[in-house]
């Protein structure tokens, strides 16, 4: 479900969604994440924060690498508690 809001867009996951969601994040491994990085197309298509793909390239890096990995432990948590999850993107 996609709902528009002051906040932003939101977007409800049920249970099932977010298992399916965890199940691609686990098969991507942070080897798989280093040979896509591309800070030019990052930078171009205006992913959030924008500026840091512009500095030092490993710091990015590292930086991705963590949020991918707190993302998948915060999804891996949720399939447990047999959740949902709701997104806003603002």
């Amino acid at each position: 479900m996609k709902k528009k809001s002051d906040m932003g867009t939101r977007r409800l996951f049920i249970n099932e969604q977010v298992r399916e969601f965890s199940s691609v994040l686990e098969a991507i491994s942070a080897e798989t994440l280093r040979q896509r990085y591309d800070t030019r197309e990052m930078t171009e298509l205006e992913i959030y924060p924008e500026i840091i793909w512009e500095r030092d390239q490993e710091d990015a890096l590292d930086y991705l690498l963590g949020t991918f990995e707190r993302l998948r432990k915060f999804i891996r948590e949720t399939v447990q508690l047999n959740q949902g999850v709701i997104v806003i993107f603002t």
